[in-house]
């Protein structure tokens, strides 16, 4: 699959651009392949015959989106719990992180790098489908937050225990008026962060102006 994959390349030639400029000589691109096999490991085996027939398209999606050899493992076990291959995955990406980026005023390949990022987090985000997942991700850039800080949000709010007592706490400190069954039932960080920045501007408070004190317990 690697020797295949490094000769033929098949699918690159949809980018119009040429092979020897992207990844070098047959020896370099070889290393490349090699590179990327073995991080991918298993997967790579499991996604063999794909890398021999569309084996340039992959490649080139995963230099478009800027994903690491480590990301494409995770795009390539996604692709398996979705019961599709690694290219119909890096298609959705690409036109999700673009549609967003462009929606939104952002960078294409930050959002793509930040989904790839949070395949990564199976715990955290492997329940969420491509779109689900650059939803996601674009409303945490909006804040300016990483998709990684928002893991603990999630764990906060992940068992009906949990969001019970850190509502309670909240709307008794705040005056919030947060739902612990709506926040708990959110599946993505963003629906969870969203809610909590409603109640919030409800409030009128001006965030800016609580004490440090205050701050640290939100």
């Amino acid at each position: 699959a690697v020797i295949s994959t490094s000769r033929e390349m098949k699918g690159f030639s949809d980018t119009g651009l040429s092979t020897w400029r992207v990844f070098g000589n047959f020896a370099e691109m070889m290393t490349r392949v090699t590179e990327l096999a073995k991080a991918m490991g298993p997967q790579f085996t499991a996604n063999a015959e794909e890398f021999k027939k569309n084996g340039g398209a992959l490649l080139a999606y995963q230099k478009g989106l800027g994903l690491s050899d480590e990301m494409m493992t995770s795009v390539a076990i996604s692709g398996k719990k979705m019961g599709t291959g690694l290219g119909p995955i890096l298609n959705d990406m690409t036109k999700q992180s673009y549609a967003m980026a462009k929606a939104f005023g952002l960078d294409a390949k930050v959002l793509s790098r930040d989904m790839g990022k949070a395949l990564q987090d199976v715990q955290h985000f492997g329940h969420l489908s491509t779109k689900e997942l650059s939803v996601a991700v674009t409303y945490s850039n909006k804040l300016g937050i990483s998709i990684d800080k928002l893991t603990s949000l999630m764990d906060t709010f992940d068992t009906f225990d949990t969001s019970a007592e850190s509502v309670s706490k909240l709307n008794e400190q705040f005056g919030t008026n947060i739902d612990a069954m709506e926040i708990m039932a959110a599946q993505s960080p963003a629906e969870k962060m969203e809610m909590l920045r409603k109640s919030f501007a409800a409030t009128g408070k001006d965030l800016t102006k609580l004490s440090f004190q205050e701050r640290k317990f939100i």
